[in-house]
């Protein structure tokens, strides 16, 4: 995967999704914003973390980040990998730090909104969301998308 297909995610990303969004679930606020696909992808900085960059933190180029419990939480990157294409979060705080989301950018985006219209406009039903998650991505299954499917599931 070269470069050029990195900034073409980052502007299937800027012309499909939202520049931010915030979702509440069960007294929770999760933020997702995607103002850094403004500029050209790059992977994470050095003025990103006080935390030392992995080597293999740096074929993640970053598009997005995710901010849990209005900053009193988690606080991941999302990223495209520049090798497979594949897009995944990065939480250093996490024993393993990079987490799976979807194999490819395309399927990010229609799962990201597919999520949207569940958690934040109520459109879909929150039964059917697995289910098509896994028809929009066969790998939904080893997805992190899963674990929050599954929370939302049980908060029914």
């Amino acid at each position: 995967m070269s470069t050029s297909v990195v900034q073409h995610a980052r502007t299937l990303i800027e012309q499909n999704l939202p520049l931010k969004v915030t979702w509440q679930i069960t007294g929770m606020s999760i933020c997702v914003d995607f103002s850094r696909c403004r500029d050209l992808l790059k992977p994470l900085q050095k003025t990103d973390t006080n935390s030392k960059i992995e080597d293999e933190w740096k074929a993640l180029y970053l598009f997005g980040e995710e901010d849990y419990a209005d900053g009193g939480g988690a606080h991941p990157w999302l990223g495209v990998n520049e090798d497979t294409g594949k897009i995944y979060g990065l939480d250093i705080q996490r024993t393993e730090p990079i987490y799976f989301l979807n194999t490819d950018v395309e399927k990010y985006i229609k799962t990201f909104l597919l999520f949207d219209n569940v958690v934040r406009q109520g459109q879909s039903s929150i039964e059917e969301l697995s289910k098509s998650s896994r028809k929009l991505d066969p790998a939904f299954t080893k997805s992190d998308w899963r674990l929050l499917a599954d929370y939302l599931q049980k908060d029914v």
